[in-house]
């Protein structure tokens, strides 16, 4: 499994976040909106800013920030952020 590294020194980040077997699970609607959904929901709670994200079948990019470009809890917003809609 590939780690995802925060730069105390940069405030921008691309991520990829991919499906186990590359599976195209982003075909239907519903795995769509649970990732809006949870994004809003970090957006909203978690101080979670998104330049753009775009979902493709089988994964998804994200360009982001923490509003206030704090690296720490940035990183725990991306590792809720993946366990939420892992296990929904």
């Amino acid at each position: 499994m590939e780690t995802y590294r925060l730069y105390q020194d940069h405030g921008l980040y691309f991520l990829t976040f991919s499906i186990i077997d590359w599976l195209p699970v982003f075909i239907a609607e519903e795995p769509c909106l649970i990732i809006t959904e949870s994004l809003n929901f970090c957006h909203r709670e978690k101080h979670l800013r998104t330049n753009a994200f775009v979902i493709m079948p089988t994964h998804m990019h994200w360009i982001g920030f923490d509003a206030e470009f704090d690296t720490k809890r940035l990183g725990a917003t991306i590792t809720a952020f993946r366990k939420f809609t892992g296990q929904r």
